[in-house]
């Protein structure tokens, strides 16, 4: 856009380029061109910005609906903010610690079923609503006529000029809808949340407002919902009448003690004297007659002409005589067919009538109302009772019900996958049996769609006679085995029968497994592995810490082979590696295992003689883990302070990718500087760190690093009489040479293992793989071993205790070697120590 504040006169520079257009369109230009100058840098900020998720763009449709959500109300489940779109099926790779969901791994992958949208038809819906829409003029409000006011103005040629006011045309209807919040009204909640998405923005009426309606000791009562939600409860006369006609819809199954003792009927005649009302009965409707419906007569209701209130309703002939102690209530479903006709009744299209019920305001439960109650019932009879009285769909999806948990949604999704030809009224039919109940225990706060429900006691294991092996199949195909598609539902858990290792559950998943180990009993020992993990799951054993337990064990015995180990050390970084020294404190720190090492002695080294004082070394070389906590840090890596002394061409100079990412594998492609750097930035986030003083014969009893106590590389020697056990002087950490004490040549496996794979090969102090698997770096030059100061020169520095790539020979306590400072290898990292500062006299 170009800058138009060094034109000084805009109206000229327009007009010469558009001779037609007039003063006040260049105005509204200008004025134009300055909002969009305002707000396109706001909006592109907004449309760039990484929060916001990149969604396809709304149609005109849904931008005016959108628009129109403030004018009109809020869904009766706080639920009007738009669903964000179905996203597709993703792949997640297994996580190296243990997820939200469980730790994947091996044997399974924690993923969230896919939610099922229950209000299909939406275009139909929003049709059926236009069909409502009509202007009409106001009775309250009025609007300057302008053409009056000119023509008045011009015809009576008056000095005063008095306005003519005409009355504002605004829309017809103004809508009321009233959701029974009775407990069995919980299945249907989906659905009515949609509706009322439907109904907020839609457009075509004045105003929507929704009210929750339910009832206590001292009868039915209303609360608003949704952004105008109110603590106080309203219990006479009509919610949010303003004095004016109201469309009202009350969404209800007629299944509450309200409507069978006649308090709703009462509410509802007194209505219909002033509005329109209306219920949307949610079951299907050969499912009426067992509501408080079936004490009604049934009659059909149209309209000669538009209707405000239900004394315009017309019975048909046969029903023409209506006494004055019913209520002629409209009932229609929640469809679009049901809406379209009660819309074209309401207009006044004589051609079209709606399902009416004479219903005695006064009706109270008797004995021969049709609801009925299965409380008395054993379970056997509720079973007999159902099978007689329910549809073929509603039997068979009883039976594969039965083969899962009883939440919400992974019942819709059981009917979208399993057996697409039911719908809500099957489910309905299922609930409303007497052969399912909540389970105990949820907070009254629990959303609806994480309610957890269950058969009653005896019911599952009859209906599950009924499972034939190929039902069994399909559950184990969309549930169990990872066919069902991702999404925004439940936590379920895909199983692999193939994999060897295990899977970890949340407490969201544990329902799956209760029902699926006794359904997988059926298919033999192709599931004996999953079997077993279930079964520990419901005992309440965590798998992960059983599995990692036998993990260990295995690592303590002698014969577990190279490869083994290697797999274990792999195997727990995937399902999460507890022991200390390997991870990150509660902090984010690297949790470094302090191993004391006494008493103290001489090394002798290039025939120097050395003193070593007692200390502590890590019993691991740092982790990648723990590396990677300095390289993330605030203060860490790219800090100036822990390159001070080094040449400028290697401070904070590039690292290298690890070759093995695993997180608990030792950190390789290390250089002595960036080794140096990572234990001064330890010791400064470490400090005031307290041990007690391994040296017995010192006065002083406490370390504390940072006043006199610092950590750093090891020095040659001391790395040496931690590695040979002091004046044991072994040749080995262990000993003598042993195959299967270490990660050497040796061992052919030509790459590092996790850190501690070979407990059977620590020193005498503890420490682990100071022979082989990773070359560690020591703080003094290999030339001259007394000179450990940080200086620019490139002498080379020393590397200790042999890799996968060194013969034994090479990975004795007491060989040592020489590498480029500033260079990095593929088999190089480091270890740290915790000790008094080193004293002159000592080197």
């Amino acid at each position: 856009m170009s800058d138009l504040s060094s034109i000084e006169d805009p109206i000229t520079f327009f007009q010469a380029r558009k001779p037609d257009l007039t003063v006040e369109e260049v105005l509204d230009s200008l004025w134009l061109l300055d909002c969009i100058a305002k707000y396109e840098p706001l909006a592109q900020k907004v449309e760039n910005s990484p929060l916001t998720p990149a969604t396809p763009s709304s149609s005109p449709t849904e931008k005016t609906n959108s628009a129109g959500k403030e004018r009109q109300g809020s869904s009766p489940f706080d639920a009007l903010p738009p669903s964000p779109p179905e996203p597709l099926v993703k792949v997640h790779l297994p996580s190296p610690q243990p997820t939200a969901l469980g730790s994947a791994g091996g044997g399974g992958l924690p993923y969230r079923s896919q939610a099922v949208e229950t209000l299909p038809q939406a275009l139909l819906f929003n049709r059926a609503l236009r069909l409502f829409k009509r202007t009409v003029k106001s009775r309250r409000y009025m609007v300057l006529d302008e053409e009056a006011t000119i023509k008045r103005i011009a015809d009576t040629a008056q000095e005063i000029w008095l306005p003519q006011l005409k009355p504002e045309i605004e829309k017809w209807l103004e809508v009321a809808v009233i959701v029974d919040l009775n407990s069995t009204m919980l299945l249907w909640h989906k659905s009515v949340d949609l509706f009322s998405r439907l109904l907020a923005r839609h457009g075509a009426f004045r105003r929507v407002t929704f009210w929750g309606m339910d009832q206590d000791e001292a009868g039915v009562y209303f609360q608003l919902q949704g952004r105008d939600k109110q603590n106080s409860r309203q219990r006479q006369g009509l919610p949010g009448a303003g004095g004016g006609k109201q469309l009202i819809f009350v969404v209800s199954d007629c299944l509450s003690p309200a409507w069978q003792n006649g308090a709703v009927g009462r509410l509802l005649k007194n209505w219909q004297e002033h509005h329109l009302v209306s219920l949307i009965q949610v079951l299907p409707e050969w499912l009426w007659e067992r509501t408080a419906l079936g004490s009604a007569e049934k009659v059909f209701l149209s309209a000669r002409e538009p209707v405000l209130t239900n004394r315009g309703l017309q019975p048909d002939s046969l029903s023409a005589a209506l006494p004055k102690t019913v209520l002629k209530l409209p009932v229609i479903s929640l469809s679009p067919e049901g809406l379209t006709n009660w819309a074209k009744v309401v207009r006044g299209d004589s051609r079209v009538e709606v399902v009416g019920f004479w219903l005695p305001s006064v009706a109270k439960l008797t004995d021969e109302t049709p609801a009925t109650n299965t409380t008395a019932l054993s379970t056997p009879e509720k079973i007999e009772q159902f099978r007689l009285s329910a549809s073929p769909l509603a039997r068979e999806l009883a039976v594969l019900l039965s083969g899962l948990p009883l939440n919400l949604q992974v019942v819709r999704l059981a009917c979208r996958k399993l057996l697409p030809e039911a719908g809500l009224e099957q489910i309905a039919e299922v609930f409303l049996s007497g052969l399912v109940e909540r389970l105990p225990g949820q907070s009254e706060t629990t959303p609806p769609e994480e309610l957890q429900f269950q058969f009653v006691e005896g019911a599952r294991e009859i209906l599950q006679k009924s499972l034939r092996n190929s039902d069994i199949s399909r559950l184990i195909g969309q549930f169990l085995e990872g066919r069902g598609d991702y999404g925004g539902g439940f936590p379920a858990v895909i199983v692999n029968p193939e994999a060897g290792g295990n899977v970890a559950f949340n407490p969201a998943s544990l329902p799956f497994a209760q029902i699926a180990a006794k359904l997988l009993r059926r298919f033999g020992n192709k599931y004996a592995k999953v079997i077993t993990l279930l079964e520990d799951t419901i005992r309440g054993v965590d798998p992960v810490k059983k599995e990692q337990e036998r993990l260990f064990l295995e690592l303590k015995d002698l014969a577990t082979s190279h490869t083994r180990r290697r797999d274990i050390g792999d195997r727990l970084n995937e399902i999460g590696d507890p022991r200390r020294g390997v991870g990150l404190d509660q902090n984010g720190l690297p949790d470094i295992e302090w191993l004391p090492v006494f008493p103290g002695g001489q090394v002798k080294i290039e025939n120097q003689t050395f003193t070593v004082a007692p200390f502590y070394i890590a019993r691991y070389p740092i982790t990648n883990l723990q590396y990677e906590a300095f390289v993330k840090a605030k203060d860490g890596f790219d800090n100036s302070e822990w390159w001070k002394g080094m040449p400028k061409e290697y401070q904070k100079h590039k690292l290298k990718e690890p070759n093995q990412k695993a997180l608990n594998h030792p950190r390789d492609e290390l250089s002595w500087y960036q080794s140096v750097a990572f234990s001064r930035w330890l010791q400064s986030r470490l400090k005031g760190l307290e041990l007690s003083n391994p040296d017995k014969s010192s006065k002083l009893r406490l370390l504390t690093v940072g006043q006199n106590a610092e950590i750093r590389l090891p020095t040659e020697w001391e790395w040496q009489w931690a590695a040979q056990g002091g004046s044991e002087q072994r040749k080995y950490p262990w000993g003598k040479w042993k195959e299967g004490y270490a990660n050497t040549w040796e061992a052919k496996l030509q790459r590092t293992v996790a850190v501690g794979m070979y407990p059977q090969g620590a020193a005498l102090c503890g420490a682990e793989d100071m022979s082989g698997n990773m070359d560690e770096w020591c703080l003094n030059e290999y030339s001259n071993p007394s000179v450990i100061i940080i200086n620019d020169s490139t002498n080379n520095r020393v590397l200790r205790g042999g890799s996968f790539s060194s013969i034994s020979y090479d990975a004795a306590s007491a060989y040592r070697y020489h590498y480029l400072r500033y260079g990095w290898g593929f088999r190089s990292g480091c270890r740290v120590v915790l000790s008094p500062p080193i004293r002159a006299s000592d080197l």
